[in-house]
């Protein structure tokens, strides 16, 4: 009896009036819930792949006089072995080079690491302000989880009982009958 009081205070302070409202407020938690975990999962690619942007950027300057000694070396025996003790500082700058040209900005230039570390910190603010967004939605979502859940217990008992008067009336007519 006190659960059901508590649930009827529940609906009746937020404007809950039918079990089709509460299933719509149901369904439309369930569906925020599911956007804000595509947000937060866009977000996280956003801010990996500008992480590699900048890591490549380093591993640019890093292995740049590496790469410029290769060039002046004229000998090609002389650059083959130079390549072959500095194979992972050649792959190293190639993969380097490779992903900045695939982050270049439509005008043709080159991310700066400090601009992308700006871009970074403004998609770490979002994605907490969604995950704080988030948090709220799985809090209601949970009451209003609860709370059907509740109701199907109530109801499901109301039906029981109901179903069990009809049966000891019918038992009661036959017992009369005979």
């Amino acid at each position: 009896m006190n659960i059901q009081i508590r649930i009827l205070n529940y609906l009746n302070e937020n404007g809950i009036k039918s079990l089709d409202e509460l299933n719509a407020k149901l369904e439309k938690s369930q569906k925020q819930a599911v956007i804000n975990n595509q947000n937060i999962q866009n977000i996280n690619t956003q801010i990996s792949e500008k992480k590699e942007i900048i890591h490549s950027l380093r591993m640019y300057w890093q292995y740049k006089p590496v790469v410029t000694e290769l060039r002046k070396i004229k000998s090609p025996n002389e650059q083959e072995q130079y390549k072959a003790k500095n194979k992972k500082q050649l792959d190293g700058y190639n993969k380097s080079v490779e992903i900045i040209n695939r982050s270049k900005k439509p005008d043709g230039t080159i991310p700066k690491a400090v601009d992308l570390n700006l871009e970074i910190e403004k998609l770490e603010m979002l994605k907490n302000s969604i995950i704080a967004r988030q948090n709220k939605v799985k809090a209601e979502l949970s009451v209003y989880e609860n709370l059907k859940y509740n109701i199907n217990q109530i109801l499901s008992k109301d039906s029981i009982q109901e179903q069990t008067q009809k049966n000891n009336n019918r038992k009661l007519k036959q017992s009369l009958q005979l």
